[in-house]
């Protein structure tokens, strides 16, 4: 898998996301992530999320993901929740992440 990939939202932006090697963020930082199974043409998003601390919020849900099929866990700073918040919503309103129906 690539270790950036990015991911367009339903205004046309690009967010570029950074993967998270083994599944752990390295940073505590504020960011969104999504889990992400290959798929052609292109990574598929399992679930969509953000949070306060990336190492601690990031991986939470990570093995319940990797039983729906997701293979790697892709993060983004993003420090001022609004801009997470807004971010999250723009992914979302073009992918609809089978987890993130049930959470």
């Amino acid at each position: 898998m690539n270790p950036y990939i990015d991911l367009k939202g339903a205004s046309g932006v690009l967010y570029r996301y950074t993967l998270a090697e083994n599944a752990r963020p390295k940073t505590a930082v504020s960011g969104t992530f999504v889990y992400v199974k290959e798929a052609k043409p292109g990574p598929k998003i399992v679930y969509a999320g953000q949070t306060i601390n990336l190492a601690e919020g990031a991986p939470e849900l990570w093995s319940e993901a990797k039983a729906k099929g997701a293979t790697h866990l892709y993060t983004r700073l993003n420090v001022a929740a609004a801009a997470r918040e807004a971010e999250l919503a723009d992914l979302l309103a073009v992918e609809t992440p089978p987890m993130n129906e049930q959470h």
